[in-house]
């Protein structure tokens, strides 16, 4: 959160005047205490498999730019072997919302819910072969980065 606070503050200050505003998520993960901690700057809720379940990873904060004042907040969540954790920039769900109408998250969600038992690397094939399905044209218009990682 002090990362996010520290850049939110130069960007209120020295580049205010371009009106530059952005998403942003910070994640650590302490691998000795397998602990992973998130703070979020508008950025979509991140996610955790743990034990076969779903976590949001719900860590709220302004996007970087609009407000000097924003509070950042830290999110932990501890991991064990066979958690899977899964971040991914806002154009995930701009590839899932140009072909559905109602253009949340939810579409991205099932989709890890459909493929969550699946080792990571063929778990996080179907999810992009999900978004490359739902559109028409079958390209992406934004940009889209999608991580997974998987606890050993």
């Amino acid at each position: 959160s002090t990362i996010l606070a520290n850049l939110n503050d130069i960007f209120c200050t020295e580049y205010r005047h371009l009106y530059v505003f952005f998403s942003a998520v910070v994640i650590d993960i302490n691998l000795k205490t397998q602990q992973l901690t998130l703070a979020s700057a508008g950025h979509p809720y991140q996610l955790v498999i743990e034990s076969g379940n779903l976590v949001r990873m719900v860590a709220t904060g302004t996007l970087i730019g609009i407000d000097s004042t924003s509070i950042f907040n830290n999110v932990q969540q501890p991991l064990k072997q066979g958690d899977k954790v899964l971040l991914f920039t806002d154009g995930i769900s701009e590839e899932f919302s140009r072909s559905v109408k109602e253009g949340t998250l939810s579409e991205y969600y099932y989709s890890v819910e459909k493929h969550k038992s699946k080792r990571i690397v063929k778990m996080c094939n179907a999810i992009i072969d999900d978004i490359v399905s739902s559109d028409i044209n079958h390209r992406f218009l934004d940009d889209v980065t999608f991580i997974g990682i998987e606890v050993n």
